[in-house]
């Protein structure tokens, strides 16, 4: 969730695709908490994107990631994190795929940099 951007602006997030049929999947032993309530911080212009604040299931837990201001490779598209149930022929169990960032190919992208405010 993100704090009020401001009356009438609009926020720039990064593009977003389905994870391709290869995506990593997780089981998962019980699903996150709601997501955090995070302040937007200021806005370092473009071509920074708005990622939003996720849970990571790490380590059997989940972890808050915060979100972030970041400059993805003009090539990568983000596909959020997702949970779903899978079908019996692979457990019938609860299963995750974190957020990651791919080509519209499906092909993965590295991490993208972190955007900072200028001096």
């Amino acid at each position: 969730m993100l704090g009020v951007a401001g009356c009438g602006s609009e926020l720039r997030r990064a593009q977003v695709q389905k994870h391709p049929a290869s995506a990593e999947t997780l089981p998962v032993d019980f699903p996150p908490p709601a997501a955090e309530v995070e302040e937007l911080p200021p806005d370092p212009g473009e071509p920074c994107v708005w990622v939003d604040g996720r849970w990571e299931y790490l380590n059997r837990r989940w972890e808050w990631i915060g979100g972030s201001w970041v400059r993805p490779k003009s090539e990568c598209l983000y596909s959020p994190p997702v949970m779903f149930w899978a079908s019996h022929e692979l457990g019938g169990d609860l299963h995750y795929r974190p957020g990651r960032w791919h080509t519209s190919g499906g092909e993965p992208c590295d991490e993208p940099i972190a955007c900072r405010l200028p001096d």
